[in-house]
């Protein structure tokens, strides 16, 4: 079972070894037991397989399109949160050529048909210089103390809090100061990034 996550361009990184992903799909086999056959859950991996040179992000449109979008059906896509960004700062877009985002590729093809959400309130082990965030903003703002808790980014005020405090800073080397959040400075806010995100407590 590991080869069906462990077969890919990416696995010389050593992420797949992380025990999260046989969780995963222990869960999903778990889910799966209980249910009927027309029910039950299908795991699809996206990655590019061994020998195959597309990027990440072209492999996995080009799956959903063929096993999904095309068939008029759904799916939830489960990959690290910068592939969800409706929207990202020049510097970083201008690195990617055609990678843009897997949301951004499929709205080309298929507009309104994905709902993007990223994750927010983690402890990054990121130097405070680099990245800030102040959840308290975010926890003042919050009508519940459930936590994770699933929160809409296209209401106020959650639409207008700026990127630069609350997303996972992308890394940019820049001078002699060293690595920078490419969203210093720049002026996006949730609302662009995300339909919604998960909060956490920043204290776990």
């Amino acid at each position: 079972m590991a080869n069906v996550w462990k077969t890919t361009t990416q696995a010389s990184n050593g992420g797949w070894d992380d025990p999260i992903y046989p969780e995963f799909f222990a869960a999903v086999r778990e889910v799966n037991s209980r249910l009927p056959a027309n029910l039950r859950i299908r795991v699809l991996g996206g990655d590019p397989g061994l020998g195959d040179n597309r990027s990440r992000e072209i492999a996995a449109v080009a799956l959903l399109k063929e096993r999904v979008l095309q068939k008029h059906s759904r799916a939830l896509v489960i990959y690290g949160a910068a592939h969800f960004y409706r929207a990202a700062p020049k510097d970083y877009l201008s690195n990617m050529g055609q990678d843009i985002g897997i949301v951004k590729m499929v709205k080309k093809e298929y507009p309104g048909r994905t709902f993007a959400v990223i994750p927010v309130g983690y402890r990054w082990a990121y130097p405070p210089s680099i990245f800030e965030p102040d959840y308290r903003k975010f926890d003042r703002a919050l009508k519940t103390h459930v936590r994770p808790v699933l929160v809409s980014l296209q209401h106020l005020p959650f639409r207008d809090f700026s990127a630069q405090e609350f997303v996972d800073p992308l890394l940019n080397v820049r001078g002699p100061g060293g690595p920078v959040s490419v969203f210093k400075g720049n002026k996006l806010t949730l609302g662009q990034m995300a339909d919604a995100c998960v909060y956490f407590d920043d204290s776990k």
